[in-house]
Protein backbone atom coordinates (compact mmCIF):
# COMPACT_ATOMS: atom_id res chain seq x y z
CA UNK A 1 0.00 0.00 0.00
CA UNK A 2 1.74 3.43 -1.06
CA UNK A 3 1.25 6.39 0.52
CA UNK A 4 -1.01 8.04 -2.21
CA UNK A 5 -3.46 4.88 -1.57
CA UNK A 6 -3.42 6.12 2.41
CA UNK A 7 -4.00 9.54 1.46
CA UNK A 8 -7.08 8.51 -0.73
CA UNK A 9 -8.40 6.39 2.28
CA UNK A 10 -8.01 9.35 4.78
CA UNK A 11 -9.69 12.14 2.83
CA UNK A 12 -12.69 9.42 1.74
CA UNK A 13 -12.79 8.59 5.71
CA UNK A 14 -13.09 12.34 5.71
CA UNK A 15 -15.33 12.80 3.40
CA UNK A 16 -17.88 10.38 4.80
CA UNK A 17 -18.11 11.43 7.88
CA UNK A 18 -18.70 15.17 6.54
CA UNK A 19 -21.63 13.91 4.84
CA UNK A 20 -23.06 11.90 7.89
CA UNK A 21 -22.86 15.06 9.87
CA UNK A 22 -24.55 16.43 7.35
CA UNK A 23 -27.33 13.85 7.10
CA UNK A 24 -27.48 14.36 10.83
CA UNK A 25 -28.39 17.71 11.00
CA UNK A 26 -30.88 17.56 8.12
CA UNK A 27 -33.12 14.72 10.16
CA UNK A 28 -32.66 16.65 13.37
CA UNK A 29 -33.59 19.55 11.93
CA UNK A 30 -37.28 19.64 13.70
CA UNK A 31 -35.82 19.13 16.88
CA UNK A 32 -33.24 21.46 16.82
CA UNK A 33 -34.03 24.92 18.66
CA UNK A 34 -37.05 23.41 19.65
CA UNK A 35 -37.39 23.91 23.56
CA UNK A 36 -35.57 27.42 22.94
CA UNK A 37 -38.44 28.56 20.61
CA UNK A 38 -41.04 27.00 23.43
CA UNK A 39 -39.52 29.14 26.46
CA UNK A 40 -36.94 25.92 27.47
CA UNK A 41 -34.12 26.32 29.69
CA UNK A 42 -31.21 25.70 27.56
CA UNK A 43 -28.90 22.70 28.71
CA UNK A 44 -26.61 23.02 31.49
CA UNK A 45 -22.90 22.93 31.61
CA UNK A 46 -20.79 19.72 31.44
CA UNK A 47 -20.31 19.09 35.13
CA UNK A 48 -18.65 15.70 35.10
CA UNK A 49 -15.83 14.01 33.12
CA UNK A 50 -18.59 11.92 31.15
CA UNK A 51 -20.29 15.13 29.87
CA UNK A 52 -17.37 17.07 29.02
CA UNK A 53 -16.35 13.99 26.90
CA UNK A 54 -19.89 14.21 25.31
CA UNK A 55 -19.67 17.94 24.39
CA UNK A 56 -17.34 16.74 21.88
CA UNK A 57 -19.82 14.72 20.00
CA UNK A 58 -22.23 16.21 17.51
CA UNK A 59 -24.99 17.80 18.71
CA UNK A 60 -26.88 16.36 15.77
CA UNK A 61 -25.62 12.70 16.72
CA UNK A 62 -26.59 13.43 20.21
CA UNK A 63 -30.07 14.32 19.81
CA UNK A 64 -30.21 10.89 17.29
CA UNK A 65 -28.28 8.89 19.71
CA UNK A 66 -30.84 10.19 22.66
CA UNK A 67 -33.84 9.09 20.27
CA UNK A 68 -32.63 5.26 20.05
CA UNK A 69 -32.11 5.22 24.05
CA UNK A 70 -28.80 5.95 23.88
CA UNK A 71 -28.82 8.35 26.89
CA UNK A 72 -25.49 8.25 28.72
CA UNK A 73 -23.01 10.52 28.17
CA UNK A 74 -20.27 7.65 28.00
CA UNK A 75 -22.62 5.70 25.93
CA UNK A 76 -23.00 8.72 23.36
CA UNK A 77 -19.70 8.49 23.29
CA UNK A 78 -18.79 4.99 22.68
CA UNK A 79 -21.33 5.26 19.94
CA UNK A 80 -19.72 7.61 18.45
CA UNK A 81 -16.70 6.36 18.37
CA UNK A 82 -18.26 2.99 17.47
CA UNK A 83 -18.85 5.17 13.95
CA UNK A 84 -16.12 6.31 13.23
CA UNK A 85 -14.34 3.27 13.67
CA UNK A 86 -16.78 1.78 11.49
CA UNK A 87 -15.94 4.08 8.99
CA UNK A 88 -12.43 3.74 9.30
CA UNK A 89 -11.87 0.21 9.12
CA UNK A 90 -14.48 0.36 5.76
CA UNK A 91 -12.28 2.77 4.25
CA UNK A 92 -8.97 0.46 4.96
CA UNK A 93 -10.66 -2.25 3.84
CA UNK A 94 -11.84 -0.74 0.64
CA UNK A 95 -8.07 0.59 0.25
CA UNK A 96 -6.89 -2.97 0.85
CA UNK A 97 -8.88 -4.55 -2.13
CA UNK A 98 -7.72 -1.84 -4.54
CA UNK A 99 -4.25 -2.59 -3.84
CA UNK A 100 -4.54 -5.87 -4.71
CA UNK A 101 -6.33 -5.16 -7.53
CA UNK A 102 -3.75 -2.54 -8.56
CA UNK A 103 -6.20 -0.04 -9.06
CA UNK A 104 -4.32 3.51 -8.82
CA UNK A 105 -5.41 6.65 -7.10
CA UNK A 106 -8.20 7.26 -8.67
CA UNK A 107 -9.41 3.79 -7.99
CA UNK A 108 -8.06 3.56 -4.68
CA UNK A 109 -10.41 6.67 -3.85
CA UNK A 110 -13.26 4.74 -5.09
CA UNK A 111 -12.96 1.56 -3.29
CA UNK A 112 -11.81 3.63 -0.40
CA UNK A 113 -15.00 5.68 -0.60
CA UNK A 114 -16.99 2.86 -1.17
CA UNK A 115 -15.36 1.32 1.71
CA UNK A 116 -16.29 3.74 4.23
CA UNK A 117 -19.71 4.64 3.02
CA UNK A 118 -20.35 0.48 3.75
CA UNK A 119 -18.68 0.69 7.27
CA UNK A 120 -20.53 3.79 8.04
CA UNK A 121 -24.21 2.64 7.01
CA UNK A 122 -24.00 -0.49 9.13
CA UNK A 123 -24.10 1.43 12.51
CA UNK A 124 -26.41 4.02 11.27
CA UNK A 125 -28.95 1.49 9.85
CA UNK A 126 -28.57 0.00 13.65
CA UNK A 127 -29.33 3.60 15.09
CA UNK A 128 -31.94 4.52 12.80
CA UNK A 129 -33.59 0.96 13.53
CA UNK A 130 -33.81 2.32 17.23
CA UNK A 131 -35.39 5.14 16.80
CA UNK A 132 -38.13 3.59 15.10
CA UNK A 133 -38.80 0.98 17.15
CA UNK A 134 -38.51 3.56 19.98
CA UNK A 135 -40.77 6.19 18.22
CA UNK A 136 -43.51 2.81 17.35
CA UNK A 137 -43.45 1.64 20.77
CA UNK A 138 -44.33 5.08 22.20
CA UNK A 139 -46.72 6.30 19.54
CA UNK A 140 -48.60 3.22 20.40
CA UNK A 141 -48.86 3.30 24.24
CA UNK A 142 -49.58 7.07 24.22
CA UNK A 143 -53.15 7.27 24.25
CA UNK A 144 -53.36 4.35 27.29
CA UNK A 145 -51.27 6.80 28.94
CA UNK A 146 -53.74 9.76 28.54
CA UNK A 147 -56.38 7.49 29.75
CA UNK A 148 -54.40 6.31 32.80
CA UNK A 149 -53.44 10.13 33.68
CA UNK A 150 -57.22 10.95 32.96
CA UNK A 151 -58.10 7.70 35.69
CA UNK A 152 -55.86 9.37 37.69
CA UNK A 153 -56.74 12.96 37.88
CA UNK A 154 -60.51 11.74 37.92
CA UNK A 155 -59.75 9.99 41.49
CA UNK A 156 -58.50 12.96 42.95
CA UNK A 157 -54.61 13.16 42.45
CA UNK A 158 -52.85 16.08 41.14
CA UNK A 159 -50.92 16.51 38.06
CA UNK A 160 -47.62 15.81 39.11
CA UNK A 161 -48.80 12.90 41.19
CA UNK A 162 -50.95 11.74 38.65
CA UNK A 163 -48.49 11.58 35.90
CA UNK A 164 -45.84 9.86 38.74
CA UNK A 165 -48.44 6.99 38.70
CA UNK A 166 -48.80 6.71 35.50
CA UNK A 167 -44.72 6.45 34.58
CA UNK A 168 -44.94 3.42 37.21
CA UNK A 169 -47.68 1.53 35.40
CA UNK A 170 -46.62 2.28 32.03
CA UNK A 171 -43.16 1.18 32.43
CA UNK A 172 -44.60 -2.97 32.19
CA UNK A 173 -45.77 -1.69 28.60
CA UNK A 174 -43.70 0.60 27.42
CA UNK A 175 -40.05 1.45 28.53
CA UNK A 176 -38.50 3.66 26.41
CA UNK A 177 -42.33 5.95 26.85
CA UNK A 178 -41.86 5.15 30.97
CA UNK A 179 -38.11 6.61 30.44
CA UNK A 180 -39.61 9.90 28.87
CA UNK A 181 -41.95 10.33 31.49
CA UNK A 182 -39.54 10.65 34.02
CA UNK A 183 -37.08 12.71 32.72
CA UNK A 184 -40.12 15.16 32.65
CA UNK A 185 -40.78 14.59 35.97
CA UNK A 186 -37.10 15.82 36.78
CA UNK A 187 -37.19 18.65 34.61
CA UNK A 188 -40.60 19.55 36.84
CA UNK A 189 -38.73 19.17 40.15
CA UNK A 190 -36.09 21.40 39.21
CA UNK A 191 -38.42 24.16 38.38
CA UNK A 192 -39.26 23.62 34.90
CA UNK A 193 -43.14 24.30 33.30
CA UNK A 194 -45.16 21.54 31.69
CA UNK A 195 -44.98 23.39 28.64
CA UNK A 196 -40.98 23.23 28.45
CA UNK A 197 -40.67 19.75 30.04
CA UNK A 198 -42.88 18.14 27.33
CA UNK A 199 -41.25 20.25 24.23
CA UNK A 200 -37.84 19.23 25.58
CA UNK A 201 -39.36 15.32 24.89
CA UNK A 202 -40.48 16.62 21.71
CA UNK A 203 -37.34 17.61 20.90
CA UNK A 204 -35.53 14.09 21.93
CA UNK A 205 -38.27 11.82 20.44
CA UNK A 206 -39.07 13.63 17.76
CA UNK A 207 -43.02 13.07 18.82
CA UNK A 208 -45.41 16.21 18.38
CA UNK A 209 -47.89 14.39 20.98
CA UNK A 210 -45.85 15.21 23.86
CA UNK A 211 -46.15 19.06 22.26
CA UNK A 212 -49.79 19.19 21.73
CA UNK A 213 -50.17 17.78 25.30
CA UNK A 214 -48.10 20.62 26.92
CA UNK A 215 -49.83 23.56 25.44
CA UNK A 216 -52.84 21.04 26.51
CA UNK A 217 -51.98 21.40 30.08
CA UNK A 218 -50.83 25.31 29.60
CA UNK A 219 -54.31 26.34 28.41
CA UNK A 220 -55.83 24.01 31.17
CA UNK A 221 -53.98 25.87 33.71
CA UNK A 222 -54.42 29.23 32.11
CA UNK A 223 -58.48 29.02 31.58
CA UNK A 224 -59.11 26.98 34.21
CA UNK A 225 -60.89 24.28 32.05
CA UNK A 226 -61.48 21.09 33.25
CA UNK A 227 -58.21 18.89 32.66
CA UNK A 228 -59.36 15.13 32.84
CA UNK A 229 -61.94 15.88 29.93
CA UNK A 230 -59.70 18.14 27.97
CA UNK A 231 -56.79 15.50 28.35
CA UNK A 232 -60.29 12.49 27.55
CA UNK A 233 -60.95 14.56 23.81
CA UNK A 234 -57.47 14.84 23.49
CA UNK A 235 -56.93 10.83 23.60
CA UNK A 236 -59.59 10.11 21.64
CA UNK A 237 -57.87 12.75 19.07
CA UNK A 238 -54.84 10.41 18.59
CA UNK A 239 -57.12 7.49 18.35
CA UNK A 240 -58.74 8.86 15.48
CA UNK A 241 -55.64 9.92 14.11
CA UNK A 242 -54.24 6.43 14.26
CA UNK A 243 -57.58 4.80 12.41
CA UNK A 244 -56.87 7.29 9.43
CA UNK A 245 -53.36 6.44 9.02
CA UNK A 246 -54.19 2.66 9.46
CA UNK A 247 -57.12 3.09 6.66
CA UNK A 248 -54.84 5.32 4.39
CA UNK A 249 -51.89 2.69 4.65
CA UNK A 250 -54.57 -0.24 4.07
CA UNK A 251 -55.47 2.15 0.85
CA UNK A 252 -51.85 2.26 -0.10
CA UNK A 253 -51.50 -1.38 0.02
CA UNK A 254 -53.86 -2.40 -1.94
CA UNK A 255 -53.19 -0.09 -4.93
CA UNK A 256 -49.46 -0.91 -4.42
CA UNK A 257 -50.53 -4.76 -4.75
CA UNK A 258 -51.73 -3.97 -8.25
CA UNK A 259 -48.28 -3.78 -9.79
CA UNK A 260 -46.72 -7.41 -8.74
CA UNK A 261 -50.70 -9.34 -9.08
CA UNK A 262 -50.63 -7.57 -12.36
CA UNK A 263 -46.83 -9.43 -13.19
CA UNK A 264 -47.31 -12.75 -11.80
CA UNK A 265 -51.30 -13.67 -13.29
CA UNK A 266 -49.73 -11.98 -16.59
CA UNK A 267 -47.81 -15.27 -17.62
CA UNK A 268 -50.82 -17.59 -15.96
CA UNK A 269 -53.05 -15.53 -18.15
CA UNK A 270 -51.60 -15.84 -21.10
CA UNK A 271 -50.78 -18.81 -20.73
CA UNK A 272 -54.22 -19.84 -20.38
CA UNK A 273 -55.61 -17.94 -23.57
CA UNK A 274 -53.03 -18.76 -25.77
CA UNK A 275 -51.83 -22.63 -24.96
CA UNK A 276 -54.78 -24.19 -26.59
CA UNK A 277 -54.57 -22.14 -29.89
CA UNK A 278 -50.28 -22.55 -29.70
CA UNK A 279 -51.25 -26.43 -29.44
CA UNK A 280 -53.91 -26.17 -32.47
CA UNK A 281 -51.53 -24.35 -34.30
CA UNK A 282 -48.62 -26.64 -33.87
CA UNK A 283 -51.15 -29.87 -34.62
CA UNK A 284 -51.72 -28.02 -37.91
CA UNK A 285 -48.47 -27.43 -39.09
CA UNK A 286 -47.42 -30.95 -38.20
CA UNK A 287 -50.59 -32.05 -40.65
CA UNK A 288 -49.80 -30.20 -43.43
CA UNK A 289 -46.51 -31.00 -43.01
CA UNK A 290 -47.46 -34.87 -42.98
CA UNK A 291 -49.59 -34.51 -46.45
Amino acid sequence: MNPQQIIAAVIAFLVVIVLGNLLQRRDAHFRSGLRRRLGGTARGSASNRGERFAALVPEASRRRYSAAGIDGPLSQVGTFCGVILATMLGAALGTWVAGLVDAGVVGAAVFALTGAILGWSVPETWIRWRIGERYAAMIAEFPVMLDLLQISLEGGLGLASAWGVVTTHVQGASSALADEMRRVEIELQFGGGWRSALAAATERTGIRDFLLLGSLLEQSERFGTELSKSIRIHADGLRYEDLQTLEERAHRSSVKMILPLGVLLLPATLLLLAGPLIFMLLDTLSGVSAD
